[in-house]
Order: structure tokens, then sequence, then C-alpha cells
């Protein structure tokens, strides 16, 4: 019997620990540099630490060129964004006290990351439930003060069905506004799940020229989670996640798309590559990859959670053409 997920897809852990890393990124939102490296910086918020009593849970930050910080969420029929000044006080010229709730149709729906425009408009991204209990793709803009932008989509709202339980899990900008998004999508939670890109004109419509009608579907052999995208100069796409999620040694997975959606099989091996921590050894070891970043030099770095009888933070990093880069860590565990 295969394991299925909890409602929303993202179990309790990972609500909790989607928290705390943007707990942890509002510390250093800040670019006052009277704090020392390393330290808290005493001006921002109470002694370097904003705890904002709202409903909702935070899923994303954004950091303004002004230096103001949005931190988007959702929970109800609301996708919520919170601003807040340089020294993290609520910048009560946004929306109500600080805060813009997106009521989408009455719908109940979730918000699971955020990005912004050059032009400051805002880009959301989750999910809406139109159909109980069935979730389809939500995608929402907004002007830089918070109202839904008429221009996209439907009133400011783009949604998309793939399958019964569709999830966003990233979103980027291409340098000509096309919006890339990636997440997975299966007809029933204890089926595997499979992994989807898709790329959005700038009016919030599909790009017939990317993938099927704007859609790459990929199927797995075994369940996937794909959460981190990143596009490279060369405008390819990289996604990186974890494959086989149910078993005893997870692989931390990365894969490369051409600019039209179709593989890259001049990486890796056909378009794949992947990393199993704890390789030949014994125990459970519960790997799961959260983020991903693209270093000056093209080689890929990995972030995540790995371990057998204690979790720990997790890093691997792989060569520009996939391969793993064995002078990086202990090349093991």
């Amino acid at each position: 019997m295969k394991k299925s997920l909890l409602p929303g897809k993202f179990a309790i852990k990972r609500k909790l620990i989607n928290a705390f890393f943007i707990f942890i990124a509002i510390f250093f939102c800040n670019l006052n540099l009277n704090a020392q490296p390393g330290f808290l910086d005493p001006t921002f918020g109470n002694g370097g630490i904003i705890i904002a009593q709202r409903i909702g849970i935070p899923v994303g930050t954004a950091i303004l060129p002004d230096q103001k910080i949005l931190v988007a969420g959702g929970g109800g029929p609301y996708f919520y964004i919170d601003r807040f000044n340089p020294d993290g006080s609520n910048d009560e010229s946004f929306g109500s006290d600080g805060r813009v709730s997106l009521n989408l149709d009455n719908k109940r729906s979730n918000c699971s990351g955020i990005t912004i425009q050059p032009d400051g408009k805002i880009i959301l991204i989750g999910y809406i439930i139109l159909s109980e209990p069935f979730l389809d793709l939500a995608i929402v803009r907004c002007y830089p003060d918070g109202s839904l932008d008429s221009s996209f989509g439907f009133n400011g709202l783009t949604i998309i069905n793939l399958k019964n339980y569709d999830y966003t899990d990233d979103v980027v900008l291409q340098p000509d506004g096309k919006i890339v998004v990636i997440g997975d999508f299966t007809n029933n939670t204890d089926d595997f799940f499979d992994s989807y890109i898709l790329r959005l004109n700038t009016d919030g419509s599909l790009d017939p020229n990317f993938g099927e009608e704007g859609i790459k579907k990929i199927h797995y052999p075994l369940s996937a989670n794909n959460k981190a995208l990143v596009i490279q100069p060369d405008g390819k796409l990289l996604m990186g996640g974890t494959f086989n999620i149910y078993s005893n040694k997870p692989d931390i997975i990365v894969e490369r798309f051409n600019t039209d959606g179709s593989v890259d099989n001049g990486f890796g091996v056909d378009g794949v590559t992947k990393f199993e921590f704890g390789e030949n050894q014994s125990g459970d070891w519960g790997s799961e990859l959260y983020d991903m970043q693209l270093q000056p030099d093209g080689k890929i770095v990995c972030a995540g959670e790995s371990g057998t009888n204690q979790i720990s933070m997790a890093l691997c990093r792989f060569n520009s053409n996939g391969s793993i880069d064995i002078g990086f860590g202990e090349n093991e565990d």
C-alpha cells in the first residue's frame, strides 16, 4: 500500500520547516552594516527578530528594491501578502496594517510561493479548490499595492487543471517576462506523484511554444517531489527534487530542460542526475531536497536534509554537466 500524503500535500513537519526558513530569512533581510557579521541585527525588529501574529502559514519571501520585505502565505479562501519596512515594522501603507488578503472566488486555497517582476508586480502561486476535494493550480498577479492585476488571466487569476490533485512548488521569471512554474500532480493521493513544468505568457495564458501547449509533464516509475527551479544564463531550466521518496534511501535528483521544455540529453544521463546520501551504508536515510542554487561557475548546489538516527542539514554539488562534484564535501554522506 502506497503511503498517502496529508491534505495540502505538506505534512506538519514541512510546514514548520518552511516557516522556520522564512523566519531565518527575515533575520538577515536587512542590509544594515552596523550589525556584526553572524549576529542578529539589533536595528531590525526586536533584537533582529520579527514575530508577527498572523493567520496563515508563511511560504516565501521577496525583497523589493527599496529593501521592504514581502512575505507570502495562505489559508482558507485567501492568499496573504505581508509587507514590512526595512527595520522590520509593519508597512501600514500596504493593505490593512501591512497585509493584503486576496480572496480567490470564496474558494479554499493555499499559497506556496512568490516572486517579483522588474516592474514591481507580485506573482503568487498555489492551488485553489473549485470542487471538493480536488485541487487546481492557481497563479495570481498583483500590482505593487497588492490589488489584483486584471490584465493577467481572468481578473488577475489563472487556473489550470492537470489531474485531480495539482500542486505548485516553485516559480521563476524569464528575462522576457514569461513565468515558469513547477509542481507535482496525481489523480489519487494514494498514488505516486508525477511532475510538470509550465510556462505562462506575460498575460497569464499558457505559452504554446513550451512543452505541449505550454506544459511539460514528467512521468516517474516511482514517486517524486520537485521543490526547486533555477534558470541558467542560457535559458535552460534546472528542476530539483527528491526521487523514490518512500524508500529508505531517496535520491536527490536534478533534471535539465531546454528552453522549449524538451529534455536536455547532454546533462547527466538522458537529462537526469541523482545523488544518494548513505549509499552503501546501513540504515534509513530520510533525504529530501528543499532548495537549489546555481553558482557563477555553473555548478549546482542542492540543499536539504538527510541522516539516520538524527536528521541533519545536507548539501551536495553537481558539475554543470550533471556529474557529481567529487571535490565537494565527503562524496558520500
